[in-house]
């Protein structure tokens, strides 16, 4: 204003962003502002606000390999970032298909998570449901997502074995 710009203060301002601004928590964060001094003006600060939201996530289901009488099918999901595609690890994912209960595991350091269904019910229930749901609950810092896998059916042999009476 009139000639001046921030090189007339004789002192500069000093500002903060609040004491979480450094994390990527999502939350609401104050900033304020301080320090400034100039002998022709009064400065005044009123304190800011800026906030975090939670982060979208992808969570893309593989393919599974079913044999409908033996249990052992290993699912598995991926969990990921959508801004940047970055691998979430250390979150829970569940495992169903419909409605059955199957597995649950905790995402690895490249967002990975697989478990196997150990129950000849789970096992059943993948392939009767001709595919799986995997389910990330989210967190104060991610939205939830889920994502479909496939299945393919075991070939079974042409015969089977027939105990005898």
């Amino acid at each position: 204003m009139n000639g001046d710009s921030a090189g007339s203060l004789s002192n500069a301002p000093s500002c903060s962003k609040g004491t979480k601004a450094a994390t990527p928590d999502a939350g609401s964060y104050t900033t304020s502002c301080s320090g400034a001094l100039d002998p022709n003006y009064t400065i005044g600060y009123v304190t800011g606000m800026f906030t975090v939201q939670q982060a979208a996530t992808t969570l893309k289901a593989g393919s599974v390999s079913v044999n409908p009488v033996k249990p052992g099918a290993t699912v598995s999901a991926t969990l990921t970032r959508n801004w940047d595609a970055g691998a979430i690890a250390g979150q829970s994912v569940s495992f169903y298909a419909k409605s059955t209960f199957l597995c649950s595991a905790i995402t690895n350091s490249n967002g990975a998570a697989s478990c196997t269904v150990s129950s000849l019910a789970g096992t059943e229930a993948i392939s009767n449901a001709k595919g799986y749901t995997a389910e990330f609950a989210g967190t104060t810092d991610y939205k939830p997502s889920s994502g479909n896998g496939s299945v393919t059916a075991a070939t079974l042999p042409s015969t089977l074995p027939v105990s005898a009476l």
